[in-house]
């Protein structure tokens, strides 16, 4: 099979998206009641907790986009969750707590 310049040019765009595009996109941490503080924090292995996603996006704050995906469930706060303003991250970069779905993610203090 032989490819024209055009096609070739074309694949090696596709190619090249493909791998800056998550680096784009920025980091992106989960949390689920049925997970584990000392999970990496990926969809697969979940963080329990939102302090520890909190304390997990901090390294990257204003130096990329963080997205904190909160997945259904009950999240009991035995003690404030505390916010710095460096947790917010930047107007660049900033760190944003979504629901998975939304209502579906419920917080309880005591």
């Amino acid at each position: 099979m032989i490819l024209d310049s055009t096609t070739v040019k074309s694949v090696l765009l596709v190619a090249l998206i493909s791998l800056t595009l998550p680096a784009a996109l920025g980091a992106e941490l989960f949390v689920s009641p049925t997970g584990k503080d000392t999970n990496p924090g990926t969809q697969a292995s979940p963080l329990a907790t939102l302090g520890a996603a909190r304390n997990a996006a901090r390294p990257v704050a204003a130096k990329e986009p963080v997205t904190v995906h909160v997945a259904d469930g009950v999240y009991y706060l035995a003690e404030t969750l505390v916010f710095t303003p460096a947790d917010s991250g930047s107007e660049a970069h900033p760190v944003v707590y979504q629901a998975v779905n939304e209502g579906g993610a419920v917080l309880s203090g005591g």
